[in-house]
């Protein structure tokens, strides 16, 4: 593994401005967010499928970029790990907001929160942030 890659994989694992999902609930609440999911993306949004993802984003345009960007990431992190065998079961979902507003207000995270991981899906937003905030939340996913 480059060193840089080892580096970046060691920052992710590392909980380095990360919250678990038991952090994410309202303390004495009956669900957790991994388990109720958090709201979608308002009617007329677009979806797509590739081989790891189901996007929901605001324009097919959206969709696809997100769609290959997620690919592309998912394939580093496979390649550099030596992961190539692991497939999941099912499309992780990733629902892209439009805005930081629209992420914090459907999620209720804290306003440093920029992307999260919940159960099976990826909640984040669109911005120039986005490569390595989904990149985070993908380790999230793929290592537990």
């Amino acid at each position: 593994m480059r060193t840089s890659t080892a580096a970046a994989l060691v920052l992710a694992l590392s909980g380095l401005g990360c919250v678990s999902v038991d952090e994410i609930a309202e303390p004495g609440g009956s669900t957790l967010a991994s388990d109720a999911g958090f709201p979608g993306l308002d009617p007329g949004a677009s979806r797509l499928d590739s081989l790891h993802f189901r996007v929901h984003a605001y324009g097919a345009d959206k969709a696809q970029a997100a769609s290959e960007l997620s690919e592309a990431l998912y394939r580093k992190v496979m390649e550099d790990t030596a992961l190539y065998s692991f497939m999941p079961r099912e499309l992780y979902p990733l629902v892209l907001y439009a805005t930081r507003e629209e992420y914090l207000r459907k999620t209720g995270l804290p306003q440093w929160s920029a992307g999260v991981s919940a159960g099976r899906s990826l909640y984040m937003h669109e911005g120039p942030g986005l490569r390595p905030i989904l990149a985070h939340a993908m380790t999230h996913l793929i290592f537990g």
